[in-house]
Formats: structure tokens, C-alpha cells, sequence
């Protein structure tokens, strides 16, 4: 009977071992992970001093422009990588975990601006401009789209673990929010590392408003019956009355016109489809930009058009190839 209490006993004291030995793992476990939670939260608090140029992380440093493809959306700009590769090794099992940090900021942009947002995993890099900006060349950069006064100029501004930047237009000592661009080292970053209330913050910032160089608010109406308006900060809108809605619809702006053509002008213009309008149009191109171009009382109107503007590799001939290559058949013949 002894031997049979003895295995007993060995038995007993075993199993409390392996419980006290999981319960002691545990505990450490949990300890690590709140000693790393709370470094986490107290880095993501971190309010950088405020600087003249723009700083980056250190990942991004060691990368080029060419490692990412810029993506330019309705309400802001993404920068993708143009590999599918992860910055950092990660075990297999993390790889197929849900991505929930780029889930949380596409319901952060969602929630903001009321729109579907739909952004690749690839994403290292959000520029998201303010009202009356717009995302600059540089990493973290933003331009005023309606210019300031000439004493005004911007600032940055680093917001935790050199995850967040400001960008900051002064002017007559006031800051105003230009943008916010939010850097991802690969889209398993834990979300904790980014301060969801300082981004809603800054999003709902107040609207800057140049009030520098205003012009006055015109209205014109055009040879062709079209109604052109020019607003104090210079921009064109151009509106066509419709008989059928019995309503003034808008029209593509008119960015150029010429009061007198040349035959660089004619050399220039191409034949094309446009996808907008579904059928041919005159297509020519004024400082890299490709514009519909018409013919109205020995004017040439240019017109920009989001479909056509768009690089095309196969360009049909222009009207000057088509003269040359005519009077060289005429030669032959």
C-alpha cells in the first residue's frame, strides 16, 4: 500500500509542478508584454520639437523614390512598394494574420471623409493634404494650392515613433494643419503605435483660407454660349446651358487660349478617342499636359480632360506627318 501512496504522492507533487511552472510562464508573459505595451504608448506620446524641413524614419531613408509607386486618389496619396516584399522577416503564421493596423486606418479615412477607401497592403506611406492643399514632390511635403502671404512658410513636425508628421503653414504667427503624412514599415505595425485621437484631431484642424492677392469674382459669357467664371482665387469654371435638363451643367475649364494661332500650334494637334466623351477629338499637348483643343472664331480653346491626360504610348500621327508624308507620296508619284 505504501508504494501505491508514494506514486500517488510523485504524481500529485508532478502536477502541481507543470501548474505552477504554466501559471509562472503566464505571468511572465503577461509582465513582458505590458512592460512593451507601455513602451509602445509612452514612444506613440512623444511630441517631437518642431523643425523647418521635414524629417523621415530611418527605413525610409535607406530607400529610394523608385522603390515606391505613387498613387494619387481623390482625398489624398499613397506611396506603394513597387515589390511585394516585407521591410522586416516575419514568422509564416504572422504573414497570414489579418493586417488589422491598415484596416483601422481605412476606417479612420472612411469614417473622415464619407467616401470607400481602398488601399493595397503594399502601403508604406499616406499624404493626406488639408483643405486648399495639395501633397508636395518631397516625402512629407505640402504646397497651399492658393499661395500665401509673402512671410509665410511651413514647418514639421514628428508625433511619436517617428510614425506621424505635421506639416505646418504660418502665417502671421498662426499654424495652420497642411497635411499629415502617417508612415507604415510594412502593414503589420501594431496600431497602438499610432494615436487614432491625435489623427482625428488634426483632421478636423481648421480650414486655412488665403486672403493674400485676391482677385475679383468675374463672369463672361463666351462667343460659343458658355458661361465662364473666374473665382477671387483665380480659378475657371465653365458652364454650358442644357436644353434638355433645362440646367447649367460644367463644362471641362478652359486653361489656354490663344488670340493667335501659329503653325506650331497646328503642328502639335493629334486626333484621338476620347474615353469621356466617346468619340474623336483634337488632342494637343501644353507644358506635359494633354488637353482637347477646339477651333472657335480663329481661336484655339484647350480644355483638360482626366481621361486624355493620361500618358498614351501609341499616339496616332499628327497633322504635320500626315502633310510631310502626302507631299512625299506626291514626290514619288
Amino acid at each position: 500500500m505504501s508504494s501505491y501512496r508514494k506514486v500517488d504522492d510523485i504524481s500529485e507533487n508532478t502536477t502541481f509542478d507543470i501548474k505552477t511552472y504554466a501559471s509562472v510562464c503566464f505571468g511572465i508573459f503577461f509582465i513582458v508584454y505590458f512592460i512593451w505595451w507601455l513602451i509602445v504608448f509612452i514612444k506613440s506620446r512623444k511630441i517631437h520639437k518642431i523643425t523647418k524641413f521635414p524629417k523621415q524614419p530611418e527605413w525610409l531613408l535607406r530607400n529610394t523614390v523608385d522603390a515606391f509607386d505613387k498613387d494619387e486618389q481623390q482625398y489624398f496619396t499613397i506611396y506603394v512598394s513597387s515589390q511585394r516584399r516585407s521591410w522586416i522577416r516575419y514568422p509564416r503564421s504572422l504573414k497570414y494574420e489579418s493586417k488589422n493596423t491598415l484596416k483601422k486606418m481605412r476606417k479612420l479615412l472612411e469614417k473622415h471623409f464619407q467616401a470607400n477607401v481602398d488601399v493595397p497592403d503594399t502601403t508604406h506611406l499616406f499624404s493626406i493634404p488639408m483643405k486648399n492643399f495639395k501633397s508636395g514632390e518631397l516625402f512629407g511635403t505640402f504646397d497651399s494650392i492658393h499661395g500665401g502671404p509673402p512671410d509665410s512658410f511651413y514647418e514639421y513636425q514628428l508625433i511619436g515613433d517617428d510614425r506621424i508628421q505635421v506639416a505646418y503653414f504660418v502665417v502671421n504667427e498662426v499654424r495652420y494643419v497642411a497635411g499629415i503624412c502617417i508612415y507604415f514599415l510594412d502593414p503589420y505595425q501594431h496600431w497602438s503605435r499610432y494615436r487614432e485621437t491625435m489623427l482625428r484631431k488634426l483632421l478636423k484642424s481648421p480650414v486655412y483660407w488665403n486672403k493674400y492677392n485676391l482677385k475679383e469674382d468675374q463672369m463672361e459669357v463666351m462667343d460659343s454660349g458658355t458661361l465662364r467664371t473666374t473665382n477671387r482665387y483665380g480659378e475657371v469654371k465653365s458652364f454650358r446651358f442644357n436644353g434638355k435638363t433645362r440646367k447649367l451643367e460644367i463644362e471641362e475649364p478652359r486653361e489656354v487660349c490663344r488670340e493667335v494661332i501659329s503653325y506650331q500650334d497646328l503642328d502639335e494637334l493629334q486626333i484621338s478617342i476620347c474615353k469621356t466623351k466617346n468619340h474623336l477629338v483634337t488632342i494637343s499637348e501644353k507644358h506635359g499636359i494633354r488637353l482637347h483643343a477646339y477651333w472657335d472664331h480663329n481661336r484655339i480653346h484647350y480644355f483638360k480632360c482626366p481621361s486624355c491626360a493620361e500618358p498614351d504610348d501609341d499616339l496616332p500621327p499628327s497633322y504635320q506627318w500626315i502633310q510631310d508624308n502626302q507631299k512625299m507620296k506626291n514626290f514619288k508619284s
